[in-house]
């Protein structure tokens, strides 16, 4: 499973698909640069955050790859709220793609499904942090709606995606102080919701089909 990937084998995978040439998915022509505002909550603990998030996503038809980075203000556990930035990176699989008519614009949109797996790291956090900061792994699912802009040349792509992300203890610095082996309880577990927003270079012949309709 995902959950259970090495952090070096997102990483290979990362650096491999970065690496192939105007990789890119249908009718895309640039990377899709985006931005969600996210809230968080943890299942062990009464701390929640709530924080932005920014991406760069590269596809390859089915198949795409993005590199994230979000700032997140936690409260729940203390009285000063504190901050954190964290890097990442996920793999994403498109599973369904239809196409649909707007409920809000005279044009048609683009529905996806996309499944995701997630590696991510807090980097840095206003609280001391242990050297060893765990490795955050999960699954995603993601809903996106695409269509374009009044020039056609630009994709406009908005994204609702909920994640379930887990780390064990043992990851942790815990591990140097014991011998024993990790149970079921070292396992933590934090949701992640967002919405957003993501735009990108798109060639015309694709764009055209999201052209507006005229009203009847």
């Amino acid at each position: 499973m995902l959950l259970g990937m090495r952090p070096s084998t997102l990483a290979l995978a990362f650096t491999t698909f970065i690496a192939i040439p105007h990789a890119a998915a249908d009718g895309e022509t640039s990377p899709l640069l985006g931005g969600s505002v996210i809230g968080t909550a943890s299942t062990n603990s009464p701390a929640s955050a709530a924080g932005i998030q920014i991406e760069a996503a590269v596809w390859a038809h089915w198949f795409g790859i993005a590199a994230e980075v979000s700032a997140n203000t936690w409260s729940g556990e203390v009285d000063d709220a504190s901050k954190t930035v964290v890097v990442g990176g996920s793999v994403r699989f498109r599973v369904l793609q239809y196409t649909i008519s707007s409920l809000l614009e005279p044009s048609d949109v683009e529905l996806g499904v996309e499944l995701q797996g997630i590696l991510e790291k807090t980097v840095w956090t206003t609280d001391s942090m242990p050297t060893h900061e765990p490795y955050h792994r999960g699954l995603g699912l993601a809903i996106r709606l695409r269509g374009s802009t009044d020039d056609e040349s630009l994709i406009a792509e908005s994204r609702l995606f909920i994640r379930v992300l887990s780390w064990k203890q043992d990851d942790a610095p815990f591990a140097a102080r014991t011998t024993q082996p990790p149970s079921a309880d070292d396992q933590d577990y934090m949701v992640l919701v967002g919405i957003g927003a993501a735009f990108g270079g798109g060639e015309r012949s694709y764009l055209r089909k999201f052209r507006r309709r005229a009203f009847e």
